[in-house]
C-alpha cells in the first residue's frame, strides 16, 4: 500500500519534469469546453505550465468557437449544463451527456475544418495538440492526418488529459478512445490518474485495464500518469495542514461580499478589497465547496443546519474559534446573495463563524480545513488525491462528498440508471429529504451525476475513511466537528 502511494505521488511530480523534456516546440494549441469548470481550468493549467517553458499557447474552447458553427450554438447547449448543475438537475444533465455522441456527430466537419486551420494558422505547424476534453477527438484526429498529410507537417500527438479518475462511469472520456480507428489511436497520449487497485488486480496489472478500457498501449508509452493539477498541489507538502495556523485572504467581487468581508475579516484593505483571516492551530475549520457552479438548494440547506447549530451551547474544554466557509460560485450568481441574506438574519455569530465567498483560488483553505464537503468532481478529486495520498503530508482531513437527494421511492436499480439513464428519472419528482437511513451506496447511486459517482467510488476505495453526504445527514458531522471534543484525525 505505502509502496503504491508513494510511487503514484512521484508519477505526478513527474508532470513538471517530464514536461520540460518534450521535443522543442514553439507553439501548442490547447482544445478545451464550456459545461462545468474542469476542463477550462485543466487547459489553463497546461497554458501556465506551456508558457513558464517559453513556449506560446492558445486555448480554444471548441464549445464556443466556429467548431460549433457559431459560438452561440455551441454556448446553448453548455448553458442548460450550467443551469441544470446550479439546479442540483441531475436529470438534465444525464439527458445532456447522452447527447455527447450526437453533438460530436452534428458538427463533425465544421469541428475538424475549424481545427485545422487552427494548426496552421501558425509558422511553424505545432508537433502536437492538446486536448483537455473529449468532444470532437475524432474530428481532432483526422484534423491531424490531414495537415501532416497536405503540409508534410509533423503532429505526433494528440495529448489528452482525463480530468476524471480513470473509472467505468467516466464513459464520456473511455467511449471516444475506443471508438478511433488504429491510425487515429496512434496519435493518442492519454494524461490520467491510475486505475484503483482493486481495477489493477482484476486486469492483472495497468497495462490490461488500459487496453481494455481504451484500446491504448502503456508499454508503447500512451499512457501517462500526470493529470492536469495545480502547481501548488504537485508539491502538496508545501500546503498548510489541518491543525496548523494559516493566514490566508479573500478577495471581495460585489458590492454584497465586501460589506460582509469588512464585518467578519480580522482586517481588511479598501484599496485591495482583500479581507485577512488569521486562523489558529487550534481553530476548527470547515469547507463547504459544490463546485464552480454549486447547487443552489443544497447549499442552502447546508447553510440552514449550520445556522441551527450557531445557536447550540458547548461544554467542552475546546478553546479555539469555529469557523465554516462556504463557496458560493461565481460573483454573478445568485446563490451567494442568498446565502448571505440567510446568514444576515442571526449575525453576529455566537458559536460558529459562517464565511460564505465568490470564486477564487482557495488551495490553502482546502488543505488546512479540518473537513471538506465537496463534489466529486474531476478537479477536486485530483486536488484531494493530491492532498491525501501525499505521503509527505499525511494529511488527516475528514474528506466528505456532496449527495443530491431525491424521493425515497422513485428509484430503480443501478443497472437502470447506468444503461438506461433516462427511463431511470423518467419517476423523478420534486427533490426533499430522503430516508436519512439510505446507505452510502444508495446515496451514491441516487444522488450523485453517473461519472461523479465513479469519481466518489475511486476515492473512496483510494483514500479510507471518505464518506458521502447530504444537508440531511450534515447535522452529526457538525456535532462531531465543532461541538465536542472528539479528535478530528479520523482517517
Amino acid at each position: 500500500m505505502k509502496r503504491y502511494i508513494v510511487l503514484l505521488y512521484i508519477l505526478t511530480l513527474c508532470c513538471g519534469k517530464a514536461f520540460a523534456e518534450e521535443p522543442e516546440n514553439q507553439w501548442v494549441p490547447i482544445l478545451s469546453a464550456s459545461g462545468g469548470s474542469a476542463h477550462l481550468i485543466a487547459a489553463e493549467i497546461l497554458r501556465q505550465r506551456y508558457e513558464e517553458e517559453g513556449v506560446s499557447a492558445n486555448v480554444m474552447n471548441v464549445t464556443r468557437s466556429e467548431c460549433t458553427i457559431n459560438a452561440n450554438c455551441g454556448a446553448f447547449f453548455t448553458d442548460l449544463w450550467d443551469q441544470a448543475q446550479q439546479r442540483g438537475d441531475i436529470k438534465r444533465q444525464i439527458v445532456l451527456l447522452k447527447f455527447h455522441r450526437i453533438f460530436d456527430l452534428m458538427f463533425y466537419s465544421t469541428a475538424k475544418n475549424t481545427i485545422k486551420d487552427l494548426l496552421i494558422s501558425q509558422e511553424p505547424i505545432p508537433n502536437k495538440i492538446i486536448c483537455t476534453s473529449p468532444l470532437f477527438l475524432k474530428a481532432v484526429c483526422n484534423a491531424v492526418l490531414e495537415v501532416n498529410e497536405q503540409y508534410n507537417a509533423q503532429i505526433t500527438s494528440v495529448d489528452l488529459y482525463n480530468v476524471e479518475p480513470p473509472t467505468d462511469e467516466a464513459t464520456y472520456y473511455l467511449r471516444p478512445l475506443k471508438s478511433l480507428s488504429s491510425k487515429q489511436r496512434e496519435l493518442i497520449h492519454l494524461y490520467t490518474l491510475p486505475p484503483t487497485k482493486q481495477d489493477k488486480r482484476t486486469f492483472n496489472g495497468d497495462e490490461n485495464y488500459w487496453m481494455e478500457k481504451t484500446s491504448l498501449s502503456m508499454g508503447k508509452g500512451q499512457i501517462i500518469y500526470a493529470p492536469a493539477v495545480r502547481p501548488s498541489y504537485l508539491k502538496s507538502e508545501n500546503l498548510p495542514k489541518p491543525g496548523e495556523a494559516l493566514s490566508f485572504q479573500l478577495k471581495a467581487q460585489k458590492a454584497d461580499e465586501e460589506r460582509f468581508l469588512k464585518q467578519i475579516a480580522h482586517s481588511y484593505d479598501e484599496t485591495s478589497k482583500i479581507a485577512q483571516f488569521d486562523l489558529q492551530a487550534n481553530d476548527r475549520v470547515g469547507l463547504i465547496m459544490l463546485g464552480s457552479i454549486p447547487s443552489e438548494q443544497s447549499l442552502l440547506r447546508y447553510v440552514t443546519a449550520a445556522l441551527q447549530f450557531d445557536r447550540k451551547e458547548f461544554n467542552g474544554t475546546f478553546k479555539g474559534r469555529n469557523y465554516l466557509f462556504i463557496a458560493c460560485g461565481k460573483p454573478d450568481s445568485s446563490t451567494y446573495v442568498k446565502t448571505l441574506n440567510m446568514i444576515h438574519c442571526q449575525f453576529p455569530f455566537t458559536n460558529l463563524t459562517i464565511i460564505p465567498f465568490t470564486a477564487q483560488p482557495i488551495s490553502d483553505l482546502l488543505a488546512r480545513s479540518d473537513f471538506s464537503i465537496t463534489r466529486s468532481g474531476g478537479m477536486t478529486s485530483q486536488e484531494i488525491i493530491a492532498l491525501k495520498l501525499n505521503p509527505l503530508r499525511n494529511d488527516p482531513k475528514y474528506i466528505c462528498l456532496h449527495a443530491e437527494m431525491y424521493q425515497h421511492d422513485a428509484f430503480s436499480p443501478f443497472a437502470t440508471f447506468r444503461h438506461a439513464p433516462l427511463s431511470y428519472f423518467n419517476k423523478l419528482n420534486n427533490m426533499i429529504p430522503p430516508d436519512p437511513a439510505l446507505n452510502e451506496e444508495d446515496m451514491i447511486e441516487r444522488g450523485i451525476p453517473l461519472w461523479e459517482g465513479g469519481n466518489a467510488r475511486y476515492l473512496k476505495s483510494e483514500i479510507p475513511g471518505t464518506k458521502i453526504i447530504s444537508p440531511v445527514n450534515f447535522p452529526p458531522l457538525l456535532k462531531k466537528f465543532y461541538f465536542t471534543n472528539e479528535s478530528l484525525s479520523v482517517n
